[in-house]
């Protein structure tokens, strides 16, 4: 066989090699999977953050402060505020649980209802004496308020409204002690003589942070105070509410 024929093999040989190889190789590739299910797999599935809920649940306390206003009642009922005027305020919660629903653009009516405190304090101390009082006038309200809202993630709150009180009860610890060293203390939860309802106006502005998909936290300074007396017109004064706080707590999109 002379070099040529030879060359010529060896060529016919290569060839048939490398075509059986590349068969071999396709041999071991298998089903490949669709491509829309690869795309599924690599996207993982977030649930949208909803921003602007047309509804919102919240769900809430406050703390801040009681106090009053208080006057000496005109007519034949009336009488000096004497040591009453020395009054302080007091600490007191409230419990929140309402609704605020999109009317237009960036407005909300909120409708709520809550359990309200107010009071004051009294304490006087002098040579072998003392004297004093806590007192609180809890009511279950409603409160109904017009706020403004903007923001996405952080919201900015703000209104204004009226909140009608229903009473439902006073309660005054006092403590005292004599000249003698003796002390004595009671408690009174008498409610004759009060405003079976009263009506307040109340304003806040805050902000609101969402920290979840539908969910969020509110922190909104409050102040309200009341438009009627919390005492009969028969009653020595004129008291009416106050409260300045804060409502802290939950708003979910619904």
């Amino acid at each position: 066989m002379d070099f040529f024929n030879i060359f010529r093999l060896q060529l016919i040989l290569l060839c048939f090699g490398a075509a059986a190889y590349g068969q071999i190789e396709t041999g071991k590739v298998g089903k490949q999977e669709p491509a829309e299910k690869i795309r599924e797999k690599k996207v993982k599935e977030v649930k949208p953050y909803n921003y602007n809920p047309v509804t919102t649940l919240y769900l809430g306390i406050g703390y801040g402060v009681g106090y009053r206003t208080l006057k000496e009642n005109s007519g034949y009922f009336g009488e000096p505020l004497g040591e009453r005027a020395n009054e302080t305020p007091r600490g007191v919660v409230n419990y929140n649980l309402g609704v605020r629903q999109k009317l237009t653009g960036k407005l909300f009516l909120d409708v709520g209802v809550s359990l309200v405190t107010y009071g004051e304090s009294y304490d006087f101390s002098g040579t072998d004496t003392m004297y004093r009082y806590d007192t609180k006038y809890t009511h279950f309200a409603v409160p109904i308020r017009l706020q403004y809202i903007t923001g996405n993630k952080w919201k900015f709150i703000g209104g204004v409204g009226i909140q009608p009180q229903m009473f439902l009860k006073y309660k005054r610890e006092t403590a005292w002690e004599n000249t003698e060293g003796l002390q004595n203390s009671e408690t009174s939860k008498s409610k004759t003589g009060y405003n079976l309802f009263t009506i307040a106006a109340l304003a806040n502005a805050g902000v609101q942070w969402q920290i979840a998909p539908n969910t969020s936290l509110y922190l909104l300074p409050e102040a309200r105070i009341q438009l009627n007396s919390t005492l009969m017109k028969q009653a020595e004064y004129i008291h009416k509410g106050v409260y300045y706080g804060v409502q802290f707590g939950f708003a979910f999109g619904i």
